[in-house]
């Protein structure tokens, strides 16, 4: 079992969630470009973990993963339909776009007013299902590897021209173009995992651990528009997450002990909820961010309240999975 994965999803979880305070507090920051690229990389190492070894076809695997992401996706966009509509929103323009969000075409769509619509957190799921679509080609990595290195210094010597476009941000953040490179890097680490797999001290593993980690954070404090350079990350937590995985370290010990394994089976929940509470409490009480009592205490509610929508949403998602798989 991959339980020190359970501990990075959930911290990843919480930094997407800080990060979109910045609505609330101040100041703002960038945290979420590093939550966000940790989903991916964790993603494409948990799809190669489970479906790597596996013979699979094309339309039976989409349609599962598609039933696995897509209800609670769904139901948090007629979520911000609602409150857009609540919020005031050009009512014709809000449904044109409905369709686009539903097909999980928005961030094939470099226009931000489109992109984030409804919820702003949910073009992850849009983007990763791009990264699912062409998993079974890149799982080949004999031949894949060689096809995204090419790919890879392509998009780097394209950089400056893409950067000289005003939608460039989307680009980079968005874009299932950018964002394979990191679901890729998951699959190339998992794959060295499994073919050389050896154990570390618990010791060392946490010290190698922390030792990322900090890297991650002294980069980003340092280079806070290196988030935009595809893959810098990306290759950090792939090393953190074979790493992570050879030995019990901490993050093995925490992920192993059964509160932070249900936690961890919330987050896509909570993750999926938690940028429409923000939004729907900034309108009700229409502030401009600062960091006094008040809003340390909006912050506070928006947490609280989020986990508590997220267990009944979750909680309904797995009665629909099981509903599905009775019937199929």
């Amino acid at each position: 079992m991959l339980y020190s994965l359970n501990i990075y999803r959930i911290i990843g979880t919480l930094v997407v969630f800080i990060s979109h305070l910045y609505m609330l507090l101040l100041p703002n920051n960038i945290l979420g470009g590093i939550g966000v690229e940790l989903f991916f990389v964790l993603s494409g190492f948990t799809a190669y973990y489970s479906w790597g070894n596996k013979e699979l076809q094309f339309k039976g695997f989409i349609k599962k993963r598609c039933c696995r992401l897509l209800p609670m996706y769904i139901i948090t966009v007629f979520g911000g339909l609602v409150y857009m509509i609540y919020a005031g929103y050009n009512v014709i323009y809000t449904f044109i776009k409905l369709p686009i969000h539903l097909l999980c075409l928005q961030t094939l769509f470099p226009i931000a007013n489109i992109t984030t619509t409804f919820n702003g957190a949910a073009w992850y799921v849009a983007t990763l299902l791009f990264c699912y679509v062409v998993f079974i080609p890149l799982k080949k990595i004999k031949y894949s590897i060689w096809i995204m290195l090419t790919y890879s210094v392509l998009l780097y010597v394209l950089k400056p021209a893409i950067e000289s476009i005003p939608l460039q941000y989307h680009f980079f953040y968005h874009s299932p173009f950018v964002r394979v490179i990191d679901f890729y890097l998951g699959i190339i680490a998992c794959y060295l995992f499994k073919k050389n797999h050896f154990s570390l001290n618990p010791v060392i593993t946490t010290i190698i651990e922390f030792f990322i980690i900090a890297s991650i954070i002294i980069l980003l404090t340092l280079f806070p528009t290196s988030i935009k350079i595809p893959a810098i990350y990306g290759t950090l937590f792939a090393i953190l997450f074979i790493i992570a995985n050879s030995g019990k370290g901490i993050s093995y010990r925490l992920g192993k002990i059964k509160f932070n394994q249900k936690l961890s089976t919330y987050s896509y929940a909570f993750y999926l909820t938690h940028f429409l509470i923000i939004m729907t409490i900034l309108c009700i009480v229409k502030i401009e961010p600062s960091n006094n009592f008040y809003h340390i205490l909006l912050a506070l509610s928006s947490f609280i309240i989020t986990c508590i929508i997220a267990i009944p949403l979750f909680q309904f998602d797995r009665y629909f999975q099981q509903s599905l798989k009775n019937k199929f």
